[in-house]
C-alpha cells in the first residue's frame, strides 16, 4: 500500500486561487454588478390603524386611569410595529353612549370623565359645519399625540386653548420606544414652529427669545407672525433659545416638525429617524373619511376589518355578509388599513353614510381577521398586526 503524499500549505492556497480565477473567468465583465442591481428593493409597508372612540367608553372601561392605559396600549403597538398612522372614528350614537356625556366623573376618576371637546389633531380639514365630536373621541386623539411628543413639547402642544384632557397619569407611564422621545442632544429633533416676537414701540427683531403669551403682552411685547401668510422661521426646541431656521426656510405657526441642529433646517422624520418615526393621529369626523381622506396620495391599497369590542356576538348576525378570513397580507399590499369595532357598527356607519357609494359594509373589505374568541380593541390591535403587519 503506497503512502499518501500530504499536501503543503502553499499547495492548498494555489489549487484554491486556480479555482477562483477559474470561476471568475466564466463571469463576463458586468455579470456581477449586474446580479446586485437587477433585483429592485422591495418598498416600506405603510400600515394604518383605524380604532373606534368607543374602545375608551364607560361601556368598556370604569376608570378613567383604565381609559388612558387603553390608549397607552393602543400606541404601544403601533409603535412596536412601526404603524404610520392612527385613524379615530365615532361610531353612531345609541342611547347608553348618549347617556355617558351627562355623567360626571367622581373625585378618585371612578368613572371616565373627558372634558370639554376643543382643538383635535390633523382632523378632517373642510368649511363645511360638522357634527360635534365627543368628549372620548377628542380624549383618545389627544392621548395617542401625547405618548408621542417629547417632554420638552407638551407643554406647548397641550395647552388649555387646545384641550382639556388630564396628563398626569399619562406622564407615569413608561415613555415609548422612539428615538426623538429620549435624547435632547441629538442631531435631529423635534419642534414646535412659534411666532416671531417684535416689539410693539420700535418693530426691531428679537432673535431666538422665547416668551409666552402672558409674558409678552405685560412688557408690552406681542406676538406676531413674521410674514403676511403667517410663516415663521423660529422653532421651539426645548432649548433655552428657539431654533432659527436657514436658508430661508420658513413654516406655518403652530405646526410640529424635526430640525436638524446642525444644518438648522427642517427634514423628513424618515430623513432623520429611519423607520421610527412614530404615527401621526387623524380624526376622521365621517365614517367615509376613513378612505377617502388618506394621509397619502397614493391612499390604501388594501383594507382588512378586524372585529374589537364585541363581546356578545349577535345572534342574527349572518357569516356571509362579513369579509373572508386572511391568515397573512399579499406580499404585494404595500399599504394596508386595519379597521377595529364590532360589524354592526360598522354596518350602521355604511348605511348611514351616502358617501361612500357601497349597498353593503361588506365591499369596503378584502378580508378580515378571525379571532378565537371576543377581543378588545387594544388586545385585537397586537394580534392583527402580529399575524399581518
Amino acid at each position: 500500500m503506497s503512502e499518501l503524499k500530504r499536501k503543503t500549505p502553499e499547495e492548498h492556497k494555489a489549487k484554491k486561487r486556480a479555482k477562483q480565477q477559474e470561476f471568475e473567468a466564466t463571469l463576463t465583465p458586468n455579470q456581477d454588478s449586474e446580479l446586485q442591481t437587477t433585483a429592485p428593493k422591495e418598498a416600506e409597508r405603510s400600515v394604518t390603524l383605524v380604532v373606534p372612540s368607543t374602545c375608551i367608553s364607560e361601556s368598556v372601561v370604569k376608570s378613567y386611569q383604565q381609559a388612558v392605559h387603553t390608549a397607552y396600549q393602543i400606541a404601544r403597538a403601533a409603535v412596536v410595529y412601526n404603524v404610520d398612522e392612527i385613524v379615530i372614528y365615532e361610531p353612531s350614537e345609541r342611547p347608553d353612549i348618549k347617556q355617558e356625556k351627562t355623567k360626571k366623573s367622581g373625585e378618585n376618576g371612578s368613572v371616565p370623565s373627558y372634558g370639554k371637546p376643543k382643538i383635535v389633531f390633523n382632523s378632517d380639514a373642510s368649511n363645511e359645519s360638522k357634527p360635534e365630536l365627543s368628549e372620548r373621541t377628542v380624549t383618545l386623539a389627544s392621548l395617542l399625540q401625547f405618548f408621542v411628543t417629547p417632554d420638552y413639547l407638551r407643554k406647548s402642544v397641550f395647552t388649555p386653548e387646545t384641550t382639556t384632557t388630564n396628563f398626569e397619569y399619562a406622564k407615569k407611564l413608561p415613555k415609548l420606544l422612539l428615538p426623538f422621545m429620549e435624547s435632547r442632544d441629538a442631531r435631529y429633533k423635534e419642534g414646535m414652529s412659534i411666532p416671531m416676537v417684535l416689539n410693539k414701540n420700535v418693530k426691531s427683531k428679537i432673535s431666538k427669545q422665547k416668551r409666552n403669551v402672558k409674558k409678552a403682552e405685560a412688557k408690552g411685547i406681542e406676538l406676531q407672525p413674521p410674514t403676511v401668510d403667517g410663516a415663521t422661521p423660529y422653532i421651539n426646541i426645548g432649548e433655552a433659545e428657539p431654533n432659527e431656521l436657514e436658508y430661508g426656510q420658513t413654516v406655518p405657526v403652530g405646526v410640529r416638525v424635526t430640525v436638524d441642529t446642525k444644518e438648522n433646517k427642517v427634514v423628513s422624520a424618515s430623513e432623520a429617524y429611519g423607520k421610527d418615526t412614530g404615527y401621526s393621529v387623524r380624526v376622521a369626523t365621517d365614517f367615509s373619511h376613513i378612505f377617502t381622506m388618506p394621509s397619502t396620495p397614493e391612499g390604501y391599497d388594501y383594507t382588512v376589518w378586524c372585529p374589537g369590542g364585541e363581546f356578545r356576538q349577535s345572534e342574527d348576525l349572518q357569516p356571509e355578509t362579513q369579509p373572508k378570513p386572511i391568515l397573512a397580507l399579499p406580499r404585494t399590499v404595500k399599504r394596508p388599513l386595519f379597521v377595529f369595532g364590532q360589524w354592526d357598527h360598522v354596518e350602521d356607519a355604511v348605511k348611514h353614510d351616502t358617501a361612500l357609494g357601497v349597498s353593503g359594509a361588506k365591499e369596503l373589505f378584502d378580508s378580515k381577521v378571525d379571532f378565537k374568541r371576543p377581543v378588545r380593541v387594544e388586545d385585537g390591535v397586537f394580534v392583527a398586526l402580529d399575524r399581518l403587519a
